[in-house]
């Protein structure tokens, strides 16, 4: 096989979140990303969506493999090399998360009925977490292996209380998504005009460019055509590369949401894992009386000032060099259990 000349891209490689309501446009959305697309079609609905003229494969015949993480890796892994394909869509991953979550509770479930009948050799109930925390990232080494696209839908729901208050819910917990942000460079959420009708895409959060801004679909049919360049022309406009590693290195002034501030205090090296720093934003809201569901925008000041000082700790303890801290973290959490159970 012959090598093949490196081309420097315009873009950083489209690698998104996108999600909304049921009926927004997601799927129709993906559709129109570059082709041949492979799709992991684990809602059993992408053909509804499809043109005649469209160059998509599916992950395999069986439906259930859309749902098992074990199989979707297996496949993409067999068949992804030389396969020319330029973006995996996960349609949706919501199916997939909610599969997995089955299985871990089916485990801890048995575990439960053995301790009952056991007591005196008890089973932990972390291993089905550790688990499906392995099969996440297995997962996410998977779609994100290769050098193309990933398009991941996830649904959002709305609803009413009984007392008439409007709650609304993504279908993948804060956690995951935070995790998921490691992969990705932008979360998108489909929009609709209330007056026109017209759809288009808020760009939410952007690892690398522009954020909190609107891309309309335009196009004379309707159907997001030539859209996503459009919404990477207006993500990246006027920025340099050097400038998008700056953007993705510098310190958020707030975040766009729950799941943007875990990943962010994560992937800042003070924390054992994405749960980690969920507890510890926890404790901070505590603190100063907010809720961590509420807007970021009240709250992102606190956070950036508590993984400073994380950070600040860190490094007076081992030194500026990240290697070091996961050692160091791991030896401050054991002390902290000693203590406890002193």
């Amino acid at each position: 096989m012959a090598f093949v000349k490196a081309v420097k891209p315009k873009w950083p490689t489209l690698r998104a979140a996108v999600y909304a309501e049921s009926g927004a446009g997601k799927t129709t959305l993906a559709r129109s990303a570059k082709q041949p697309m492979v799709v992991i079609d684990a809602d059993n609905r992408f053909t509804d969506q499809m043109r005649e003229n469209d160059s998509v494969f599916f992950l395999s015949e069986n439906p259930r493999d859309n749902l098992d993480i074990d199989t979707i890796c297996a496949l993409l892994a067999q068949n992804m090399p030389g396969s020319g394909v330029k973006t995996i869509v996960v349609d949706t991953a919501t199916p997939i998360f909610e599969t997995l979550m089955e299985e871990v509770e089916a485990e801890i479930d048995q575990i439960r009925q053995w301790n009952t009948k056991n007591p005196s050799s008890k089973k932990s109930e972390i291993g089905p977490h550790r688990t499906k925390a392995t099969k996440m990232k297995r997962l996410r080494r998977a779609l994100f292996g290769y050098d193309t696209d990933v398009l991941i839908i996830y649904h959002q729901h709305t609803h009413y209380t009984h007392t008439g208050k409007k709650e609304v819910a993504r279908t993948i917990s804060d956690i995951e998504l935070a995790r998921l942000n490691m992969s990705i460079n932008m979360t998108l959420k489909v929009v609709t005009d209330e007056k026109t009708g017209r759809r288009g895409v808020l760009i939410e959060r952007n690892r690398f460019g522009h954020e909190g801004i609107t891309v309309w679909d335009d196009s004379p049919t309707k159907d997001w055509a030539g859209f996503w360049d459009k919404l990477q022309a207006e993500a990246y406009k006027g920025l340099t590369w050097d400038d998008m590693q700056k953007k993705a290195s510098a310190t958020p002034e707030k975040f766009a949401s729950l799941d943007h501030a875990l990943s962010w205090g994560f992937e800042q090296g003070v924390f054992t894992d994405v749960a980690h720093a969920r507890n510890a934003l926890i404790y901070i809201a505590q603190q100063n009386e907010f809720e961590i569901d509420s807007d970021p925008e009240d709250w992102s000041s606190y956070w950036i000032a508590e993984v400073e000082r994380r950070i600040d700790e860190a490094t007076q303890a081992v030194g500026p060099d990240k290697a070091k801290w996961p050692a160091y973290l791991k030896q401050r959490a054991a002390e902290k259990q000693k203590v406890a159970r002193a």
